[in-house]
């Protein structure tokens, strides 16, 4: 499931198919590695549509949830930089 979000996320024409995906991996697998990758995901996606502020939000989520993750946590890491 979060491969077929990944993918859409980052195919032309698809953003609602995005938005619909990650919101169901997250809802499915709350406690998963893959909703925080997911999550991630979406903080790149509202990066890229310039909507940074909702980016900001998510970012917020994935420290707090996922902040024994050092991998999720190192992909933050990289997207604040952009986002900042």
């Amino acid at each position: 499931m979060y491969l077929d979000a990944k993918q859409k996320c980052y195919e032309e024409s698809k953003d609602q198919l995005c938005l619909q995906s990650i919101e169901s991996v997250v809802t499915h697998f709350p406690e998963s590695k893959w909703a925080g990758e997911s999550l991630v995901v979406f903080t790149d996606y509202y990066y890229r549509t310039k909507k940074i502020e909702l980016a900001k939000e998510i970012v917020k989520i994935l420290k707090s949830e996922y902040s024994s993750n050092k991998e999720i946590q190192n992909k933050i890491q990289i997207i604040e930089r952009h986002i900042n």
